[in-house]
């Protein structure tokens, strides 16, 4: 983890706990997939809630991942290989109010299914200001 100074000059761990989070960078067979518990997040969530490392990424592999910016069936190919080869234990979705982060928690949840695996999953929604729906 790293430390990072926050605008008061306090220094605070990052919750980060692997590198790349980017899912077109992940590979479905990387170790630190096995039997975590998942964050996949859409990419400009983190931006708008103060606490993003602290409410919800500790103790998690993040993945961060936005519908509009990349192939829609590439992205559900490689979660349902990230689901079907790492033993996954849980699965939380943060994602905005707007209306392209539904595509998110849909890719996650066809991968979810065409998986067949039976992982715990929840979701979280954003206002753009940063406050939990």
């Amino acid at each position: 983890k790293s430390i990072v100074n926050n605008s008061l000059g306090k220094r605070k761990e990052s919750e980060l706990m692997q590198w790349p989070v980017q899912l077109q960078l992940i590979n479905p067979k990387a170790e630190y997939l096995q039997g975590s518990e998942l964050l996949i997040a859409a990419q400009c969530s983190a931006f708008s809630h103060k606490n993003f490392h602290d409410s919800f990424m500790k103790d998690k592999i993040t993945i961060i991942a936005c519908p509009k910016l990349f192939d829609r069936e590439d992205n559900i190919e490689r979660l349902k290989a990230i689901f079907q080869q790492n033993s996954i234990k849980s699965i939380g979705i943060v994602k905005m109010e707007v209306p392209c982060c539904n595509g998110l928690a849909s890719m996650v949840q066809e991968a979810l299914k065409m998986s067949s695996e039976a992982i715990s999953y929840s979701e979280v929604t954003l206002r753009i200001n940063g406050e939990v729906i």
